[in-house]
């Protein structure tokens, strides 16, 4: 009997197909502070979560459960200058104009989850209502393509974090967490059938195709190699 194959912990990506050693964790001045919707935090086409995996400055919070409110007391941090990115009306472009009027490393707060769920939070949070604004100048397309954006501004959280780190921190930066994205999004996109393993980023070797199937005890591949002499 075929079983769920185990999900990493860390980026929930079934174990053979793991993304965490894509690329070197990055260790940067700038502070990642993630505020994931609960019912999303789970979800495979969820980008916010792999923050931690590439980026050692970074934490990410849980905000809806009820047994266990969001204290955005831990996310807001002395010694940093606080900003939310989020492109709210009253939001400034960050780019390097903006960086000149700030002295203090930066803890860019990142609300996530839908774009429904990420308005909510960013009105009832008060926390965040108070906390200086700004947002990006999407200038390319989404290269996401585990669920369909509804304008051709909006991208995916993961991408906005690369983004924006790639104009306070550097273009090197930004490059490698968009490749760790592609690797990411088309494993995922593979497994769902979607794309050819060939159309992967990175490539997929035949030893995660066996590991997957192994540790999903799919019973027809396991035949299959019994027949064939392998284990």
């Amino acid at each position: 009997m075929r079983r769920r194959a185990e999900r990493c912990p860390d980026c929930l990506i079934p174990q053979a197909y793991c993304v965490c050693r894509v690329i070197p964790v990055e260790n940067l001045k700038t502070r990642i502070s993630v505020v994931i919707h609960y019912s999303d935090i789970t979800r495979t086409t969820n980008t916010g979560k792999w923050t931690p995996v590439v980026l050692s400055n970074s934490e990410v919070f849980i905000r809806g459960v009820k047994e266990s409110p969001l204290d955005m007391t831990h996310a807001i941090l002395p010694d940093y200058h606080n900003l939310l990115l989020f492109p709210s009306k009253d939001s400034q472009e960050l780019n390097p104009e903006f960086l000149n009027s700030v002295s203090q490393p930066i803890n860019l707060i990142v609300p996530d989850g839908n774009w429904n769920q990420a308005g909510k939070m960013v009105k009832r949070e008060k926390q965040m209502v108070a906390l200086p604004h700004v947002h990006l100048n999407i200038d390319k397309p989404t290269r996401y393509r585990l669920r369909t954006a509804a304008h051709d501004h909006w991208i995916s959280t993961f991408e906005a974090i690369s983004r924006a780190l790639g104009i306070v921190e550097n273009q090197e930066v930004q490059k490698r967490m968009e490749y760790f994205f592609d690797v990411a999004v088309e494993r995922v996109l593979f497994l769902k059938g979607q794309i050819d393993r060939d159309d992967v980023t990175g490539g997929i070797s035949d030893e995660m195709i066996h590991q997957y199937h192994v540790q999903n005890n799919d019973s027809t591949y396991i035949e299959a190699l019994k027949k064939n002499g392998k284990d």
